[in-house]
């Protein structure tokens, strides 16, 4: 059964251009515009294990206001296959997985709450996870 590993919300996410690896930019665990209503920027990465990487599967993400409406849906896209390497092949098949990440510029915020990240694998809600809105300028 696929599952979220790992889930981060942060400011940006980047590629070392030495190696390739993933940079994860000012982790952020409150979303703080200078005003609500607003646009603010950040990205989410995540980790998904358990997956059956031989075979079609899809995921999809969703990021929700308090008031359960949807600001962003990826709607379903395919998983990339990924090239194992010796370590990730000699893991058992619940610990192999990937690690994705999206990058959301100037999504609006009406008000200020809670919002979630809702993740789903094949269709199946997988993970929620929370963050607060508050304006840096509201009262």
């Amino acid at each position: 059964m696929p599952r979220v590993s790992t889930f981060m919300y942060c400011e940006a996410t980047e590629a070392n251009p030495r190696n390739g690896q993933m940079i994860i930019n000012a982790p952020m665990h409150v979303f703080t515009p200078a005003f609500v209503p607003g646009m603010f920027s950040f990205s989410i990465v995540f980790g998904l294990l358990g997956i059956e990487l031989n075979s079609e599967n899809n995921f999809r993400v969703k990021f929700v206001g308090p008031d359960e409406k949807a600001l962003i849906d990826t709607e379903n896209l395919n998983f990339p296959n990924p090239d194992l390497n010796d370590e990730q092949r000699n893991l058992p098949p619940n610990l192999r997985g990937m690690m994705l990440n999206f990058d959301f510029r100037n999504v609006v915020f009406r008000q200020e709450g809670q919002y979630k990240t809702e993740v789903f694998v094949n269709e199946d809600k997988i993970g929620e996870f929370p963050i607060d809105v508050k304006g840096v300028e509201s009262a």
